[in-house]
């Protein structure tokens, strides 16, 4: 995950994580190859409109075994990300009518695409759910299916 937290025990960060992984994979010879990427969740990046991608890769270079990307430095996926309406009112402070959290979830979304289509190494950027999930609501469409804006917002991504 992308995420660092004042949770400890719901998450492992990302930086003592990797810190304590790669040294791990070298003692047991993991050789990777280009068949393999490192693979990480987004949501931070998306909702706080950040740019960890870029710390993340910085500490594998040199260190992860795995598929560079064409600058050199490793290549990552984003393969779980989004933007949560709980997110919204967590970047903002306040919270917002349900029209405008939609809308605000829609700009934050297309905001990180963007982002992430300017950032050197991310090879991958995929959406979490379609359809919201009422314990991790960053879906593009309602549960009933009725369009969010942020569908709209991936479909021009």
């Amino acid at each position: 995950s992308d995420a660092e937290s004042d949770r400890p025990w719901r998450i492992t960060e990302r930086r003592p994580f990797v810190d304590a992984l790669l040294p791990a994979l070298a003692r047991r010879g993991f050789e990777g190859g280009d068949h393999w990427v490192w693979s990480f969740h987004n949501y931070n990046d998306c909702e706080l409109g950040g740019d960890r991608v870029s710390a993340m890769r910085a500490q594998l270079a040199g260190r992860w075994r795995g598929r560079a990307a064409p600058d050199g430095d490793p290549l990552v996926y984003a393969t779980e990300g989004g933007v949560r309406l709980e997110g919204v009112e967590r970047r903002y402070g306040v919270v917002l009518p349900p029209a405008r959290r939609r809308a605000e979830q829609a700009a934050m979304l297309a905001g990180a695409v963007a982002r992430y289509e300017r950032t050197p190494g991310v090879g991958l950027f995929t959406q979490y759910t379609v359809h919201a999930d009422p314990q991790y609501d960053c879906g593009l469409l309602e549960p009933d299916g009725r369009m969010r804006p942020a569908f709209g917002a991936w479909l021009r991504a």
